[in-house]
């Protein structure tokens, strides 16, 4: 899938995509353009999304939008994204009482 391919599967604007990729929305109309590769890690993403069905990709998109809507962080939105590409969080360790 190109870059914009995987875009309109998340239903999502230049700039939404940007935001939750914490790139310019400039950045994005050059890699759909073909004027620049993204980067690895964003490559990775894209592959996450390409390898989604449509309506999961579509949900995934929605709950994306939800979140650039809110007021909660967009470590949230990150935390997506690294499900999607399967990168492993680290858990925070509980301190003992």
């Amino acid at each position: 899938m190109t870059p914009r391919e995987v875009r309109d599967r998340l239903d999502l604007t230049q700039d939404q995509w940007a935001r939750i990729l914490g790139v310019n929305a400039n950045t994005v109309s050059r890699w759909e353009r073909g004027a620049a590769q993204p980067p690895r890690r964003e490559r990775q993403i894209m592959a996450g999304v390409e390898r989604l069905g449509e309506v999961p990709a579509l949900r995934l998109g929605a709950r994306l939008r939800t979140i650039l809507g809110s007021s909660e962080p967009l470590v949230a939105t990150s935390h997506l994204l690294n499900v999607l590409t399967g990168t492993k969080q680290e858990k925070k360790s509980e301190k003992p009482q």
